[in-house]
């Protein structure tokens, strides 16, 4: 399933240089994983197309967050607590 994401329009996966999974929409890693973190950067782009591959990103590597908006904000919840975006990103510590 992460072949398919990477073949989405504007969408590259790789690994970074210090072994993040990275997912990049058009100029913006929009997440970046690691084993012990999942960062969100929506890079100032708040848009229905950056929301849906954050969370096609989550569906395909089976990471449990879903990002929404409320009111106005974005979160993302993960094992129900949710994190309010600050700006442009959030970061969601991952386990114990």
């Amino acid at each position: 399933m992460a072949t398919a994401l990477a073949r989405k329009v504007a969408t590259k996966v790789f690994t970074d240089d210090l072994g993040f999974t990275v997912v990049r929409y058009h100029d913006t890693d929009i997440v970046k994983v690691s084993e012990n973190y999942i960062e969100l950067n929506t890079g100032g782009w708040f848009t229905l197309t950056t929301k849906r591959r954050m969370n096609q990103v989550s569906s395909a590597y089976n990471l449990g967050f879903y990002v929404y908006q409320l009111n106005g904000s974005w979160y993302a919840k993960l094992d129900e607590v949710r994190y309010r975006f600050n700006g442009r990103k959030v970061v969601i510590k991952r386990g114990n």
